[in-house]
């Protein structure tokens, strides 16, 4: 059911109550419909548009605007059309203001002046301006600025570059070394700071005084700065203490030069000296560190090789001791001493005969020992061994924990795990079964001779043992020479004479003699030999001399070596053998076809 005004009338009210009498009763309305006008419109069937109001907004009966009329509209409806009344008189053109009466108004409307512009027709600009007023310019300045229109800059001594825009005085105060309400001129003389009025404050570096007129004590440390009233020294340079840091640190400090602004040394004093500033000499002799109690002095710690006694003194320990806690127990021997007085030499069996003061071997034992003291003997075929199981090194052929284990066939020494590391005599290759040169008493390849046989050398075994060097010919004639005192191809033949110390190869005649007293006779004559020749000889001599030294010495040697190896030879030959239930081509020293053996002059054998 709808129920229709008459006549388009519209109902207006806050509540509205339909009802209808009939003969069955009153007739309600359970729903109505309320219309009104939408935002911009307004009359009695919403006919009419507010557009000249600002956002539209206006009575919907009336038509008035409610927030007031947009630019160049006047009246309560905003429906009048004329110049704004700030338009200078005939100035106004079509509703167009071609000059704004009133200041900080411009443009057409006369609208306010925006941006940072301002004054008649805004046509002035603030500048170094936080806050610009449309009418009167600027009313704050940017930091640093000041006067009416901000154009004057702030004196470069106020602390914060801040200063009040009238006057220019600095804000915060000034910088150290200005004065002045504004800051602009500098402090006096050799001010660091200064008040408003040239007060000084504080002075330069180096300076004081009332008006910092006087240089502080040269001595002075860190930037040479002092107290501006007294004078007085912050710091002392390196060395120096006392107020005016005029006195010297002791040379007995510890670390030379450290010492406090009392003039105490930092770490202490050197050997001899004690005291807070080590002007007091130790009197107690031998010792290290002296300690001075109610003008007493004493030793604390003393040298090494002394020990401190009842008394305060230092007495010397035992002898052979390094040091000692008193002359009957030492705490350390000299190498190779043990013992509470270090008067017991360490076992022999001890390695590099070095022990501690128990007689603990200090690096072990050797001569196949072990224990403390090296006084028990190792498993058999153990060389080395930290306690009668473990060996750490066997004898050659033997090898595992406890050395009880042959290597195999060829193998002269194996380690642990039965890696064969040397071969017996004439062997060589991995499995030890590749033979040598037979001139070779060991090798390590076909080409390569570690030792030689007897009367043999270099590298391939191929060269009398006299040769000067290699390479050698056929059957190891020497090509390059001899050595010392021998001839002959195969340089196995002795000089002539026995004061000869270098001949011909092939002849024999010496080339070299011992001494002047060997030369041949016509050697001697006067008309040979001149004052400054028999001088040469005489050095000659001398040097010969020398020679023939170094050569017995060698020769002393070289027949030691060849007993060494005639004993490893037979040592080898004999294990081998035990080794292999067979005859072995190295069981005879002497090899047949091995070189000549050296000979006199006279034929007959000679040892070398």
């Amino acid at each position: 059911m709808s129920v229709n005004c008459s006549n388009g009338r519209i109902l207006t009210g806050n509540r509205i109550v339909l009802q209808r009498r009939t003969n069955y009763g009153r007739l309600f309305v359970y729903e109505i419909r309320i219309f009104k006008c939408s935002q911009g419109t307004y009359g009695p069937q919403c006919e009419n548009e507010c557009r000249n109001c600002q956002d539209n907004r206006c009575n919907e009966d009336t038509g008035v605007c409610e927030v007031g009329c947009k630019s160049g509209w006047y009246g309560d409806k905003c429906d009048e059309k004329r110049c704004s009344p700030r338009c200078a008189p005939s100035s106004c053109d079509r509703y167009v203001c071609s000059n704004c009466l009133d200041v900080g108004y411009s443009g057409p409307n006369c609208d306010p002046c925006s941006g940072n512009t301002y004054g008649k027709n805004c046509g002035l600009t603030c500048q170094n301006c936080r806050d610009c007023n449309h009418i009167t310019g600027c009313q704050d300045c940017d930091a640093g600025f000041h006067g009416t229109d901000c154009t004057l800059e702030c004196e470069q001594g106020c602390k914060t570059a801040s200063c009040e825009k009238n006057s220019g005085n600095c804000v915060d105060g000034c910088q150290d070394g200005y004065m002045g309400l504004n800051c602009a001129e500098p402090c006096i003389g050799n001010c660091a700071t200064c008040t408003k009025e040239g007060v000084c404050l504080s002075c330069v570096s180096g300076k004081f005084g009332i008006q910092c007129e006087n240089d502080c004590p040269k001595f002075c440390g860190g930037d040479g700065s002092c107290n501006k009233n007294t004078g007085n020294c912050f710091a002392c340079s390196y060395g120096r203490f006392g107020q005016n840091c005029t006195e010297v640190c002791s040379t007995n400090c510890l670390q030379p030069g450290a010492c406090l602004r009392n003039g105490n040394c930092v770490n202490g004093c050197v050997a001899g000296w004690i005291g807070s500033r080590c002007d007091m000499q130790c009197s107690v002799q031998n010792c290290e560190k002296c300690i001075e109690s109610s003008g007493q002095i004493s030793c604390e710690i003393c040298n090494k090789g002394y020990f401190l006694d009842n008394t305060g003194g230092c007495q010397k320990c035992p002898s052979n001791c390094v040091s000692c806690k008193n002359d009957s127990k030492c705490n350390q021997c000299i190498p190779g001493f043990k013992g509470s007085f270090c008067n017991e030499e360490c076992n022999t069996n001890c390695i590099d005969g070095l022990c501690s003061i128990d007689g603990s071997c200090t690096y072990g034992c050797n001569n196949a020992r072990y224990g403390i003291g090296c006084g028990r003997e190792c498993r058999d075929n153990c060389v080395q061994c930290f306690n009668g199981n473990n060996c750490t090194e066997c004898l050659p052929g033997f090898y595992g924990l406890y050395c009880q284990r042959t290597c195999k066939n060829n193998c002269y020494n194996c380690s642990r795990d039965s890696v064969c590391e040397s071969c017996k005599a004439g062997l060589y290759g991995r499995s030890c079964s590749e033979r040598c040169p037979k001139k070779c008493e060991t090798c390590e390849s076909p080409d390569r001779c570690s030792s030689c046989k007897n009367s043999w050398s270099g590298p391939l075994c191929q060269c009398h043992e006299n040769c000067e060097k290699e390479p050698c010919g056929e059957n190891g004639k020497c090509l390059s020479g001899c050595k010392n005192s021998f001839y002959g191809d195969y340089c196995n033949v002795t000089c002539p004479s026995v004061e000869c110390q270098k001949c011909d190869q092939s002849s024999g005649i010496c080339k070299l003699f011992s001494s002047v007293d060997s030369l041949p006779e016509d050697a001697h004559d006067d008309t040979c030999i001149s004052v400054p020749l028999a001088v040469a000889f005489a050095l000659a001599c001398l040097v010969s001399l020398g020679l023939l030294g170094t050569t017995i010495y060698f020769r002393r040697q070289r027949n030691e070596e060849r007993l060494r190896r005639l004993e490893e030879k037979n040592y080898v030959s004999a294990n081998f053998i035990a080794t292999e239930q067979e005859p072995h081509q190295y069981s005879s020293l002497q090899d047949i076809s091995g070189p000549p053996r050296p000979i006199s002059s006279e034929g007959s054998l000679a040892l070398i």
